[in-house]
């Protein structure tokens, strides 16, 4: 808004001088400087759509990432409220078979979560490798911290008292926990703060070796 302010202030003060406008952002026009507010439309016209993309494209990415968070919870939810209810005292077959429904979405939602989570990664692999800080910060701590959540949400209700059908299902999960589930940057190492920890002390032995 510079050249305008300057263009204003002439007009209040009333001054006839002559002014060499420039541009915030070196650019190279082929065309005439008379046209100077016409080039100043095009460069702030393209500084905003480029910001208005950038802004959208991570807030889709933050939505993506917090809907595959949300399904985890979900999963965990209904998983300890199925144990929970087999666990009380007043269960009948039509709970049961309630029961038997919760765990069946849960497991089918953990499994679309995993399947998701790794489809949405593995297309922004390589531009989160240059995102490492960011993505350690907040993918690490997001993410791949919920989805651990399921796997401690069944080791805190008595899953082991249910009966076998539904021991099976949860097994299933387990299983699949055991499993590290993370983004492997560049697919050399999973971004977490212990891996981002250890990188970073071997940066810093590796001068003094």
């Amino acid at each position: 808004m510079g050249p305008f302010l300057l263009e204003l202030i002439d007009i209040v003060l009333s001054t006839n001088v002559s002014r060499s406008y420039h541009l915030q952002i070196c650019t190279e026009y082929f065309i005439d400087e008379k046209y100077f507010y016409l080039l100043f439309f095009h460069v702030n016209a393209t500084v905003n759509i480029g910001s208005v993309a950038l802004v959208a494209t991570g807030s889709l990415l933050l939505a993506y990432f917090q809907h595959a968070c949300g399904m985890f919870k979900i999963a965990s939810y209904r998983i300890k409220r199925a144990i929970h209810t087999y666990t009380s005292k007043n269960l009948n077959t039509q709970k049961e078979i309630l029961i038997y429904k919760d765990l069946i979405r849960a497991v089918d939602i953990h499994r679309n979560s995993i399947t998701f989570s790794y489809y949405f990664i593995s297309r922004f692999q390589i531009s989160f490798m240059f995102l490492i800080v960011t993505g350690v910060l907040t993918l690490s701590l997001n993410i791949f911290r919920v989805s651990l959540v399921i796997y401690k949400s069944i080791y805190e209700v008595q899953w082991y008292v249910t009966p076998l059908p539904i021991q099976r299902l949860i097994l299933i999960i387990l299983q699949r926990g055991i499993k590290s589930f993370g983004l492997k940057v560049g697919g050399l190492f999973v971004a977490s703060l212990e891996r981002f920890t250890t990188v970073h002390k071997i940066y810093i032995l590796c001068p003094l070796l």
